[in-house]
């Protein structure tokens, strides 16, 4: 995947993964820097003996997983249908068509499930490794509120210094809807420089 650090727009991915590294010693360390991070990856962090699966902040490189048949073996794929076809699980057709039918389907509970038994990691949790089980790990904290034209200016700072750091790494093709998303991100691609 791609992850970037609006502090830090000019590092890559492997200068992010050192950093996080570098500065994790306990676990809640590594929640707290990977809140200020944006893209689409997962990371796996081993701290002592513990091992865990940690997704963007809003899953968009999504996780599914699962136990085989006898729960020895524990399998992690970017898709369900790849579980399906690697625990041999049969594909529920009723839920499959619900699925595709329903933009909320994955706001439907977790027991409504086409490929058997696999579930997806959600935003905001982790997986962990050793005990298969997944836990919600932010907010850390009570969210304080902001006023309205502090909150505008950080998100600006944000969204802007993330733009360009994925520009400085490839060129960048935003859609247009005509729509306020657009305009926002239209502006604040401008000030990237082309490369």
């Amino acid at each position: 995947g791609e992850v970037f650090d609006y502090r830090r727009p000019s590092d890559g991915n492997q200068a992010v993964a050192d950093r996080l590294i570098a500065q994790a010693e306990e676990f809640t360390d590594l929640e707290a820097e990977m809140a200020n991070l944006a893209g689409r990856w997962l990371a796996f962090a081993s701290i002592g003996s513990a091992l865990r699966a940690y997704p963007d902040a809003t899953g968009l490189r999504p996780v599914f997983f699962a136990s085989a048949g006898d729960g020895e073996e524990f399998w992690l794929g970017s898709q369900p249908r790849i579980l399906r076809e690697a625990l041999e699980a049969r594909c529920d057709a009723g839920c499959a068509r619900a699925s595709r039918r329903d933009d909320s389907a994955t706001h439907r509970s977790l027991s409504e499930k086409p490929y058997g038994e696999a579930l997806q990691l959600l935003p905001n949790h982790f997986l962990d490794l050793n005990t298969r089980t997944t836990t919600r790990f932010w907010p850390q904290k009570r969210i304080e509120p902001v006023e309205l034209q502090e909150a505008a200016e950080r998100i600006s700072a944000i969204l802007c210094s993330t733009i360009d750091s994925a520009a400085q790494r490839a060129p960048l093709y935003v859609p247009l809807t005509g729509g306020y998303d657009s305009r926002i991100l239209f502006a604040c691609a401008a000030g990237s420089t082309e490369r």
